[in-house]
């Protein structure tokens, strides 16, 4: 049995974690923490669930922000049957304590990974959106250190690198939000005291007993026989994570730096064409290679993040290397990965974004003409009202004289020329006149239908 001595103790150390922790955190805000200097409040949101973890922490932070900074955020993942009721009362509870409490009714939609994970970014996807319409610039979630360890293990099983293994942080932004986990250096048992001395009311959810959940499966079968062997196993876990952590952000920054050597300087994000557009920086194939292997392998991954992709597994960064960095120079290699797609062109490569191409028709309705003045090339006015023109899609063949004094060449020369990728080049608008081809979009007019002065327009598409 626990001493009410022993139970007080726990419950204050609960309120000093969390105090430590928001010190920190509003060091990394930029706020005045020093005593007896004012600093902005800041608004948190908490995502409450009702269950043990989330009432403590909402309990021990209106403690250390005050009530009036908070808004809680309680969602219905609507698996229960009594999930309705457990959100009534989480929300009723939040009333009596003079916390701003908001909630959601959740439709988790199964994903490939199981209902476990659907629900997982459903719930995260929603707190997020939920706290910034609240005027949150931190959300707050109930993780501890047991969380910590299964995590750690989890990712462990799956073959994580040290990016996985590092867990959970303590806190980051993500956008414009901080996701802040105060309780993360917290042991179980610490909270367990919190809510006894206090005699929080809490919801037991049943599904935390289902072992057919790999969560769960670790809470209450692998972690009890590590720790009948080994006691300091979840505090060692927890801190392995911060290990990880730590020697992730050294080999991200090395990572980092190695990204912008590699970066090809006259090559710019964005959109390409109206419907081909690359996401991040185009890198340069030989000083990727001249990295050593270990490097190119960081050095990738955070191209890949700064992209968007998630971290993929080590098989399919394998065939990455192999596909973009040593196949055959003559070569054109995409892999698919995604939803985007890695290309190499002429030693660069890139992450590109493929879009429906429109048709002739529906680039057509979208097309504008606008005036120019100047010496600037453009198509007559006159022919362009008198709808003598026509959107046509790339067929082969197609050829364009740019100057007066320069041959008319194919576009697939033209292109070449200009270094266009291929992805790029299939999907250029072509503008005819009477039935002759008179501008290209990426390449520009025909010197032998565009005129340099009198009333003359440029197409925008878009």
């Amino acid at each position: 049995m626990v001493s009410s001595r022993t139970t007080a103790g726990a419950g204050s150390l609960l309120v000093k974690a969390i105090s430590e922790s928001w010190a920190k955190l509003q060091c990394e805000l930029g706020l005045n923490v020093l005593p007896g200097m004012p600093s902005l409040p800041i608004k948190i949101a908490v995502g409450l669930s009702g269950g043990r973890d989330s009432v403590a922490l909402l309990h021990a932070l209106c403690k250390v922000v005050g009530a009036s900074q908070i808004v809680a955020i309680v969602l219905d993942h609507n698996l229960q049957a009594r999930s309705h009721e457990w959100r009534e009362q989480s929300e009723q509870w939040c009333r009596d304590l003079g916390v701003a409490v908001t909630g959601q009714r959740l439709s988790v939609q199964l994903q490939g990974n199981g209902l476990e994970a659907a629900a997982r970014s459903a719930r995260y996807s929603a707190l997020k959106q939920i706290a910034v319409q609240n005027g949150a610039l931190v959300l707050a979630l109930g993780h501890h250190q047991d969380d910590q360890a299964e995590t750690v293990l989890l990712q462990l099983v799956r073959g994580t690198g040290l990016g996985g293994a590092a867990a959970m942080p303590e806190y980051q932004k993500r956008d414009a939000l901080w996701w802040w986990r105060p309780m993360l250096a917290v042991p179980r048992k610490q909270i367990d005291a919190y809510v006894q001395l206090h005699q929080l009311p809490f919801i037991n959810d049943p599904s935390n007993n289902d072992a057919d959940y790999r969560r769960n499966a670790l809470r209450h079968q692998v972690l009890p026989a590590l720790e009948a062997a080994f006691a300091q196993t979840k505090k060692s876990l927890a801190q392995f994570a911060e290990h990880a952590a730590r020697t992730n952000e050294e080999i991200q920054s090395i990572a980092r730096e190695d990204l912008i050597q590699c970066t090809d300087p006259s090559a710019k994000d964005g959109n390409s064409s109206a419907f081909v557009a690359t996401n991040g920086p185009v890198l340069l194939a030989e000083k990727i290679r001249n990295l050593s292997e270990t490097r190119q392998r960081w050095a990738l991954r955070y191209w890949l993040s700064v992209a968007g992709f998630t971290p993929p597994e080590t098989t399919q960064l394998k065939e990455i290397m192999a596909q973009l960095l040593h196949s055959k120079s003559e070569l054109s290699p995409e892999i698919r990965l995604q939803g985007l797609a890695l290309r190499r062109y002429r030693e660069r490569l890139f992450v590109v974004k493929l879009l429906v191409a429109p048709t002739p028709e529906q680039i057509t309705q979208k097309i504008r003409f606008e005036r120019v003045e100047g010496d600037a090339w453009g198509l007559a006015l006159s022919a362009i009202e008198a709808g003598n023109w026509q959107v046509k899609a790339r067929t082969g063949g197609e050829r364009i004289k740019l100057a007066m004094d320069r041959p008319s060449r194919s576009l697939k020369q033209h292109f070449q020329a200009l270094g266009t990728p291929v992805w790029e080049r299939e999907h250029a608008t072509l503008l005819y006149l009477n039935e002759h081809l008179a501008w290209v979009q990426g390449l520009g007019f025909d010197a032998r239908f565009a005129l340099q002065s009198g009333p003359r327009v440029v197409p925008i598409i878009g």
